[in-house]
């Protein structure tokens, strides 16, 4: 019988592409996916509207960090619209107690008053 070779050491210092890298949330949507590890969120796949929310309109195969959101993150979710095109989305985070969302904006849903997409995490959402 063939013998398989020895199983490569997983880094001393876990990545997010890891296994067990303390994933403690994930959200699908479309074509993006978005984790929260190590309090961090996280996000890969299209990038239309900036929906990884690192600043850029450039997909990424591999994660990406969510620009401002490297600790506090408790949830994660990604939105879109039932049956359109891989450039609609939104993705919101809970952090601390408050929801922080970017991408696309077409219809109001980052809540900050504007039909304006953002590249990066708005502002925290005010209630009345």
């Amino acid at each position: 019988r063939p013998r398989l070779p020895p199983p490569t050491p997983l880094p001393a210092t876990p990545n997010p592409r890891s296994v067990g890298a303390h994933v403690t949330a994930v959200a699908a949507a479309g074509f993006r996916r978005c984790g929260v590890v190590g309090g961090g969120a996280w996000c890969w796949g299209s990038n239309y509207f900036g929906k990884l929310g690192n600043n850029s309109k450039l997909a990424s195969s591999v994660p990406v960090q969510v620009q401002g959101l490297d600790s506090g993150v408790q949830a994660i979710a990604c939105g879109g619209y039932p049956n359109a095109t891989p450039s609609s989305g939104h993705t919101c985070a809970l952090t601390n107690g408050s929801i922080r969302c970017w991408g696309s904006n077409y219809k109001g849903q980052l809540a900050d008053g504007t039909h304006t997409a953002a590249l990066v995490p708005n502002p925290p959402i005010q209630f009345p």
